[in-house]
């Protein structure tokens, strides 16, 4: 899976997952994970974001419009509740792509 492989090795990514078909149509939620070491931060301070260290990771998704700064991996239901994911069809979406993408990322880098 190109997403794990380049979260592993620290990169940014973007993408975006797709539920099937129904009556309002395909949902689709996207995702951008930006390795927060990589922010340039001015006026000084070691804190990309308040809270946030150098090794976190900013989670953004486009259903909420929210984003979080965490580890990854990380437990995927505390970062859909921190996302505001809702308990939607939507919702479960989202949640379902986070699960699967960070039990990948748990086992790429057990291995």
């Amino acid at each position: 899976m190109e997403i794990v492989t380049r979260l592993v090795a620290g990169q940014e990514v973007a993408f975006w997952a797709e539920g099937g078909r129904g009556l309002r149509g395909r949902p689709r939620v996207h995702f951008l994970l930006q390795p927060l070491r990589e922010v340039a931060t001015l006026g000084g301070g070691e804190q990309p974001v308040p809270g946030a260290s150098r090794e976190d990771w900013m989670v953004w998704q486009s259903l909420t419009g929210r984003a979080t700064a965490t580890r990854i991996p990380t437990d995927a239901a505390r970062l859909a509740g921190r996302l505001g994911v809702p308990r939607s069809r939507e919702g479960r979406l989202a949640a379902t792509a986070l699960r699967e993408l960070m039990a990948a990322v748990y086992e790429a880098r057990s291995t």
